[in-house]
């Protein structure tokens, strides 16, 4: 559906009225910051997530999504700051140790991707991306034994 709809906009007025009558509400505000998302509004869905994460500190939902707008923003060293906080949150939980390794990848932090990469590995993932982008880390840094070992693998898991 189009982000530009009425019936995105029906559902925005909706929430932004919410969050009018019920500004202490984290639920509320994470919901406006979902329909902003949806609507590929990332800077307002940044604002409402970061407003749910003021009011409700532990709530991990609004930092995963708030991190997935600062992807897509191309802001991934605020992503990854992000995901850390998950991890802390809900360690030992692999997806925020691939996704925080994807984002420190992004800004060409590769021991610290590796790092997490590994983390997810020896956690239990067999995802073939991880591995694969392991792989790219471990090239970019020289270690071309242990790259290789990695696409096998990726390409193993594919």
């Amino acid at each position: 559906m189009d982000p530009g709809t009425s019936l995105y906009k029906q559902t925005l007025d909706r929430y932004t009225d919410a969050a009018h009558d019920q500004p202490e509400d984290p639920e509320v505000l994470f919901d406006l910051g979902m329909v902003w998302k949806a609507m590929r509004e990332d800077s307002s869905a940044i604002k409402s997530f970061s407003e749910a994460i003021r009011l409700r500190p532990d709530g991990e939902d609004a930092y995963i999504q708030r991190a997935l707008c600062y992807r897509s923003a191309g802001e991934y060293k605020l992503a990854s700051e992000d995901y850390t906080e998950v991890i802390r949150l809900r360690y030992p939980a692999i997806g925020p140790f691939e996704a925080r390794g994807y984002c420190y990848q992004r800004i060409g932090e590769y021991q610290k991707s590796i790092d997490d990469y590994t983390t997810a590995i020896n956690e239990g993932t067999n995802y073939y991306k991880t591995y694969l982008h392991r792989a790219t880390c471990y090239r970019e840094i020289g270690l071309d034994e242990e790259a290789e070992r990695d696409y096998k693998k990726s390409a193993e898991l594919e």
